[in-house]
């Protein structure tokens, strides 16, 4: 949406809103713009009907964390079918910050992984779960190896098979989880975490998903987790990453050279 488009349907939406600046915050997201509103507010509207439909959940589970959770999350004061407002939080996205920063995301997941499914759905979110990537083996499988040539496909079919069948032994464990935890969505005030932001992916799934963007911070981060971590399903999660990187440009049409070598770096990275 444009910027005049927004306008008119915060004016239509919302008229007791006195603002007077709008502008967009951030553009680049796959699922959401957002937008700021006198620099004191964001406003984020999804792009497609699935986000919709997420961003309405987002807010009631939101509502429900942020008193249990140990850093601030938002919390939304304006809700639209089409998009949703929250106080802009302090701090800066954290891409510079130290290994020792890790640890209150620790205690943050901790208590974010601390919800589960009632028991009654359990066994359902665990096959969602499966299914997830039982789907991306099929995207794989049609886009993206034979992008490496027939050796290179037969060893990325083989690692995946192999990550899949050694981690994903018995009943996988499954609790609410960031979705797609990574230091830019941390904000850090003189180099302390104090907040998370982008729950756009937040979903009932594998909770070690959400140490595998951490980077350097992931070590203090597990140090401060009480719970067992599964180095080997962390370590699958981050060899897959960047896959999800080279599907979303062949989505967008990037230049076949631009999406190889992007491939490329990835399997040497692996092999």
């Amino acid at each position: 949406m444009t910027v005049e488009e927004v306008r008119r349907l915060v004016d239509q939406t919302w008229a007791d809103w006195p603002f007077t600046h709008l502008e967009p915050f951030s553009d680049a997201g796959w699922d959401y713009q957002v937008f700021v509103v006198d620099d004191q507010w964001l406003l984020r509207v999804p792009r497609t009907t699935a986000a919709r439909t997420h961003l309405g959940w987002e807010m009631r589970m939101l509502d429900r964390l942020a008193p249990c959770l140990p850093l601030r999350v938002p919390r939304y004061v304006r809700r639209a079918p089409w998009g949703g407002v929250y106080r802009r939080l302090p701090g800066e996205g954290g891409r510079a910050l130290g290994a020792d920063a890790g640890r209150p995301v620790g205690a943050f997941l901790a208590a974010l992984h601390a919800t589960k499914p009632e028991a009654g759905h359990l066994e359902r979110r665990r096959r969602v779960w499966r299914r997830r990537f039982v789907r991306l083996a099929s995207r794989l499988e049609r886009w993206v190896w034979p992008r490496l040539g027939v050796d290179g496909a037969a060893r990325a079919r083989a690692w995946y098979g192999a990550a899949q069948a050694r981690w994903r032994v018995g009943d996988p464990a499954v609790t609410l989880i960031h979705g797609d935890l990574a230091p830019e969505h941390l904000l850090a005030v003189a180099g302390e975490v104090v907040a998370v932001i982008d729950f756009g992916d937040m979903t009932w799934g594998d909770p070690m998903l959400d140490f595998a963007g951490l980077g350097a911070m992931g070590q203090a981060a597990r140090a401060a987790y009480p719970g067992p971590v599964d180095e080997a399903a962390v370590a699958f999660y981050e060899r897959l990453a960047p896959l999800y990187g080279v599907l979303r440009a062949l989505g967008r049409g990037e230049p076949a050279g631009e999406v190889d070598a992007r491939l490329a770096a990835w399997s040497q990275l692996l092999w």
